[in-house]
């Protein structure tokens, strides 16, 4: 089985929606977890919130899913191993990322003034 290590804080940038390092770590996080290459900006958010519940699976009650880092350093800073998605997992990875994707699409936007 495949694996893919990745430290805390980014983790963080995918679990809490909040930008913990630099945006590249999100591209390269999402594309390791998920196996799947040339993940473009505008599926980011949704890849994010369709991984959680995988995430979530394989990590537990980790500390990853507040924003919090705490006065973890560089050095200290602990790292997970998380299984690439595949099989089932990256059937449903898939699913939830379009519905995601097409809910946040279709959404009515409040009326601008």
């Amino acid at each position: 089985m495949a694996t893919v290590s990745i430290p805390r804080s980014r983790l963080l940038n995918i679990t809490t929606g909040v930008l913990h390092t630099r945006i590249e770590d999100i591209y390269t996080d999402i594309e390791g977890i998920t196996g799947m290459p040339g993940v473009m900006t505008h599926q980011l958010p949704a890849a994010a919130k369709a991984l959680v519940p995988y995430l979530r699976r394989h990590l537990g009650d980790a500390p990853v899913w507040e924003q919090d880092l705490g006065c973890v350093g560089v050095d200290d800073e602990p790292t997970y191993t998380i299984p690439v998605l595949a099989g089932e997992d990256l059937v449903r990875f898939k699913q939830d990322c379009e519905r995601i994707y097409v809910e946040t699409m279709t959404r009515k936007r409040p009326e601008q003034s």
